[in-house]
């Protein structure tokens, strides 16, 4: 019986210290066109506009392409966005990713981030034009 018991103590110890590993998290990225030409607002940006407008200041953003991805702990993605716009993911220790931003073979933005669930990170500031391209990032 006291083996038994050593065995289970043992399993449960082995449990315990073995790390684990985070559940995997799908992440949504959108490629957003900020100007100031008028224009409606665009209605599938509701939950990022209160981010966006105090922190850059423009008059309109329009949702140029969206996409999602499901990034395992440790693992890396390629989100294709429009107009030959590609996001490399690489996922680090809990919700840190590193992300490449490039537009074919020219690299736009390179950096990490910490995401939240249901909470917009913002990148870019990218010159389009009279505007700026902006990308965000989110754990849905």
């Amino acid at each position: 019986m006291k083996v038994i018991a050593g065995i289970l103590f043992a399993v449960f110890l082995l449990g315990v210290v073995t790390p684990t590993e985070a559940a995997p998290m799908e992440v949504e990225a959108m490629l957003i066109l900020a100007s100031n030409e008028p224009a409606p607002l665009d209605r599938r940006l509701e939950r990022v506009d209160y981010l966006l407008r105090p922190v850059l200041r423009f008059e309109t953003y329009r949702l140029l392409a969206q996409s999602s991805v499901i990034l395992p702990d440790g693992a890396s993605a390629t989100v294709a966005l429009e107009d030959g716009h590609v996001l490399y993911l690489q996922r680090g220790k809990k919700n840190r990713v590193e992300v490449t931003w490039q537009r074919g073979d020219t690299r736009l933005l390179s950096t990490g981030v910490g995401l939240e669930r249901n909470k917009p990170t913002i990148l870019g500031g990218v010159p389009q034009g009279e505007g700026r391209l902006i990308v965000t990032l989110m754990i849905k």
